[in-house]
């Protein structure tokens, strides 16, 4: 069994295609669901199937459609991820999961088909249901053992550290090996393990949890247990104590703990956070207003910084300055591309909250040229069309919109708002066939 570590998340789907598994059982222990579908084309779900190579992979990956926010999507649409486990943190979702606190989350990742979003159901606090038509299941890590995992034919335990760090607080919840008592000895094929430094979604002073998950679940489950108690709970005396005896991967993390960041990044580089990091932890975090200061005014040229300006600026509402930073973003080398599709919808509510209804068109135009066949560009689309006084333009954009949505769970909101739209629009007939197609989705 290999155990293997890195930081992009997205390299497991690496490190299964190269290895020629398939049809998988993936453990997938994560504060985040890891499956978008948002950035694919139908042309690039056909290139990620189940010929692609790692050359493709790397070429979506750069291109900045194949992400760590999404690996798992074309995974289990080529069938290499057979059934998804999604083993989340407690605190996502307060108390045992349930049916409806769980669609909840999955309304944040995907619009899910009907058909999926009618298997959904709640038992042994395991919701259990299908995504993409495959099996679906998401429990907290206490719930695991009633699935009986110890055999499971074709198991990889895919592992993300931000599981084990609560990002409200950065506090180590739980520790590899409380994970491990938990879920009880399993044999995965392969155990890979993100680290999630780049991006903020792990403090950079957490990272010696990946060397630790790699012994505890590559078959030494007692490895490091009282180093890492200390780690996450020792007092100065007891870190001074330890600094004595660490292993050389946990010194840097001990120093960083003591206050001695200097030291620690003499010992280990990657102990200094990056600046982007940083900002990006405060966008994880909910803190914009922190991030926008951490980044300051002079962003220079630098796209990451830009864009994490914009997203900063959506979230405290300054709509202004979103849409300035997402002009600087269309300007910059190489302009806002497929993967960055949720910029545009950003953008366009900006401009729709300045009363801009022309240039909200403008910039969810230039979207449906990247991605036309999907349902939200064409909603939003329908509704700046419609305060912009273009009328038939609206129709037909709601007309896409609606088509989309009638096999998706967002058909509960777009079939609603088409009926009224439409009527609205002076299309009585089209308000009808949307009026008779949301009474069929209740019945």
């Amino acid at each position: 069994m290999e155990c293997l570590l890195f930081d992009d998340h997205s390299e497991s789907l690496f490190h299964w295609r190269e290895r020629g598994l398939w049809g998988l059982t993936c453990l997938h222990i994560d504060a985040h669901l890891d499956v978008m579908e948002d950035n694919f084309s139908p042309q690039a779900l056909l290139d990620l199937g189940p010929q692609a190579t790692s050359q493709t992979l790397r070429r979506y990956r750069d291109e900045g459609i194949l992400t760590c926010a999404n690996y798992l999507y074309p995974a289990l649409r080529a069938g290499l991820v057979e059934r998804l486990i999604w083993v989340l943190p407690p605190h996502i979702l307060p108390g045992d999961p349930r049916t409806v606190s769980v669609l909840q989350e999955l309304s944040h990742w995907v619009d899910l088909p009907l058909a999926d979003y009618r298997a959904f159901e709640n038992s042994e606090q395991i919701v259990r249901g299908t995504l993409f038509h495959r099996d679906f299941l998401v429990c907290t890590s206490k719930s695991l053992s009633a699935l009986n995992l110890q055999d499971c034919p074709n198991l990889v335990l895919d592992i993300d550290l931000d599981y084990f760090v609560r990002a409200c607080d950065d506090v180590t919840w739980q520790t590899p090996h409380e994970l491990y008592q938990q879920i009880g000895p399993l044999k995965p094929q392969m155990v890979t393990v993100a680290t999630s430094v780049s991006g903020g979604y792990t403090p950079a002073w957490d990272q010696y949890l990946g060397p630790v998950c790699c012994e505890v679940f590559g078959g030494s489950p007692e490895a490091y247990r009282e180093e890492t108690r200390l780690l996450t709970s020792g007092g100065d005396e007891a870190l001074k104590e330890l600094l004595e005896t660490a292993p050389s991967f946990m010194r840097p993390a001990v120093l960083a703990r003591l206050g001695r960041l200097e030291e620690a990044v003499q010992q280990d580089s990657s102990y200094r956070p990056r600046g982007l990091d940083l900002v990006a932890r405060c966008l994880e975090r909910k803190r914009p207003r922190d991030g926008l200061r951490l980044l300051g005014s002079d962003l220079g040229e630098d796209r990451d910084k830009i864009r994490l300006a914009l997203l900063l600026s959506h979230q405290v509402e300054d709509w202004e300055s979103s849409c300035r930073l997402f002009s600087r973003l269309q300007k910059s080398r190489g302009g806002v591309r497929r993967g960055e599709i949720k910029l545009f919808e950003l953008a366009a509510q900006a401009y729709q909250e300045l009363g801009r209804p022309k240039d909200a068109v403008r910039v969810l135009e230039q979207a449906l040229s990247l991605a036309p066949e999907l349902g939200g560009i064409n909603l939003s689309l329908a509704s700046a069309y419609k305060e912009a006084g273009r009328r038939r333009k609206a129709i037909r954009a709601l007309q896409r919109a609606v088509r989309w949505s009638r096999t998706r769970i967002s058909s509960a909101s777009t079939l609603p708002l088409a009926r009224d739209w439409f009527q609205q629009l002076g299309q009585p007939e089209l308000a009808r066939r949307a009026r008779l197609q949301w009474r069929r989705l209740l019945s």
